[in-house]
């Protein structure tokens, strides 16, 4: 079991033990803050604990770090390409240096008339809106008012990429797939994490590198690498540290994500944060219930703490 205990039950029980306070005592915003804040307390004594409870696998989708750019004809995103000072603009966001870009380009001299069609690469040396860049095949060509072009972004050298702006995590812990096979049976294939991005994004110039897989997390984006000789992805999944979600008004009918075994604590917290907020003492048996658990809490913590300098 998750837990039983919602948002909005744990506020009402608050409440009601904090002296039947109503809506207008403690403005809502302000109760949302007390929760989240006591809430949190509580997951970082249980992460100092190393609870299970916040060991999570998840099964992350993959796809390419790319972008699909088109011109004013389209999208409007790509505005100018310039071969003769090789330069190319977009009027929202920025290219980085080390893109590599697919350009392909026509003209149309009426109708369904092709004048032109053509089609180069080239990788991006100099950053920005009005980004500089080098042709690394084909013939580039200066866009003309009857044009239409579109431009794919290679963003990094990993093969892929993964979200997880969705997921409230910690850390990673391991990301692996089912693709590793090996007598005497398939096994689960383990990605090597890279912490370095210099390291990482060089890692497909290094030809002893050409069948490894590994993965570098950026901000919410995890980055894969698939080496040349090595096995395509298959199912993805990542194990990782969770993080409770936060109490706001899109979650007030949501589960608590906190073991249900500390759910007194955490009502023992936000009565005392709503007592304290109207000036009155905390309950006697409130007070008492919170020092033998966080007494016990330190001792547990210290206990670890020895064990594993041993």
């Amino acid at each position: 079991m998750k837990n039983f205990l919602t948002y909005g039950k744990l506020d009402y029980t608050g409440m009601k033990a904090a002296g039947n306070l109503t809506e207008n005592d403690i403005n809502k915003n302000v109760r949302q803050s007390y929760i989240n804040n006591r809430m949190m307390k509580i997951y970082a004594l249980l992460d100092g604990l190393n609870d299970p409870f916040y060991n999570r696998v998840t099964t992350i989708t993959t796809s390419a770090d790319m972008e699909q750019l088109e011109d004013s004809a389209h999208s409007g995103i790509i505005t100018a390409i310039n071969a003769t000072t090789k330069v190319i603009s977009r009027n929202t966001g920025a290219f980085s240096a080390g893109d590599i870009l697919f350009i392909a380009y026509a003209i149309y001299t009426g109708g369904s008339s092709i004048a032109i069609d053509q089609a180069w690469i080239a990788r991006v040396t100099t950053g920005g809106a009005n980004a500089v860049y080098t042709v690394l095949h084909g013939s580039d060509v200066t866009l003309s008012a009857t044009y239409a072009a579109s431009v794919q972004v290679l963003k990094s050298l990993s093969v892929s990429s993964s979200d997880l702006s969705g997921v409230y995590f910690k850390n990673i812990v391991r990301i692996s797939d089912n693709k590793y096979t090996s007598t005497p049976g398939a096994k689960i294939r383990v990605f090597d994490a890279v912490t370095d991005p210099n390291v990482f994004y060089n890692l497909d110039k290094d030809p002893f590198q050409a069948d490894r897989v590994a993965w570098y997390l950026r901000g919410d984006t995890v980055d894969l690498f698939v080496g040349v000789s090595a096995i395509s992805l298959g199912t993805v999944t990542a194990e990782y540290r969770g993080k409770p979600g936060v109490f706001t008004d899109a979650t007030v009918d949501d589960v608590i994500d906190l073991p249900p075994e500390y759910n007194q604590v955490l009502i023992d917290e936000v009565v005392t944060a709503y007592v304290i907020d109207r000036g009155k003492a905390v309950p006697e048996d409130v007070a008492t219930r919170l020092k033998t658990f966080y007494d016990a809490s330190e001792a547990q913590l210290k206990k670890a703490k020895e064990k594993k300098n041993q």
